[in-house]
């Protein structure tokens, strides 16, 4: 199994954040994020701090929604600053020391929890681990997955928690793959197993804070390729479903 010592994975983040915009109408609740965060977020691809702007790249879940229907703008006291966001959802964020201090909010007018956006950040290398004899323990085969999460957590804490983006490990194979472990305790204790059957020549396996803690044995028959994905949280959750 070969590796890269360093992959460029694109990250995606949900826009969060409350804002109750009022209008002639009704209080709209919007999706909305600090200044200093999206920028935090950003630097994840160019650490460069002088940097004169940064670009990203922002979607909608809803399907009727282009990406040229999304608007955005930084609330700034003077006046509020828009960002244009083209055809394919690309738009720069204006890097100054003056938005540095006054840390606006940058407003959208979606929905909250609507929005994604996504960068591609530059994350240490993932080495597959060394299966012998068709097993290993759990902790071995996501160690990796734990040390890059750390890594992105750097930029976004939330990294990796129930409804968040998530990393997976995705598996070719076309052999079923079992998680063994026991369930109960003491004289109560049974063994039983968990089994992945591929789907397309593919398993994806997703790290579960019980079974790293249990650390049970995988077993994964046969000749395997092992890579790392990152996917947004409604994405893995759909992935998780198809097991």
């Amino acid at each position: 199994m070969s590796y890269l010592k360093r992959q460029s994975i694109t990250l995606v983040f949900c826009l969060l954040g409350i804002l109750l915009f009022k209008t002639d109408c009704n209080a709209q609740d919007l999706a909305a994020i600090p200044y200093s965060q999206i920028i935090k977020m950003a630097q994840g691809e160019n650490k460069d701090p002088n940097a004169k702007s940064y670009k990203m790249r922002i979607s909608s879940s809803l399907v009727d929604v282009r990406p040229e229907q999304i608007e955005l703008l930084l609330d700034t006291k003077e006046a509020p600053t828009h960002l244009i966001v083209d055809d394919k959802g690309y738009f720069e964020v204006p890097n100054t020391k003056k938005l540095h201090e006054e840390d606006p909010l940058l407003i959208a007018n979606q929905p909250r929890g609507t929005l994604n956006i996504s960068f591609k950040m530059e994350v240490g290398g993932y080495v597959p681990p060394k299966i012998e004899n068709g097993q290993i323990s759990y902790k071995k085969l996501f160690e990796g997955v734990l040390d890059l999460q750390r890594e992105v957590r750097e930029v976004d804490p939330t990294f990796g928690l129930m409804g968040k983006g998530q990393f997976a490990l995705r598996i070719t194979t076309d052999k079923p793959i079992k998680i063994n472990r026991e369930m109960g305790v003491g004289d109560r204790k049974i063994k039983g197993s968990r089994t992945f059957r591929p789907i397309n020549g593919i398993i994806y396996l997703f790290m579960e804070a019980y079974m790293f803690d249990d650390n049970p044995v995988v077993e994964i028959p046969g000749d395997v390729t092992i890579e790392i994905k990152q996917f947004p949280s409604h994405v893995a959750e759909k992935i998780k479903a198809d097991y």
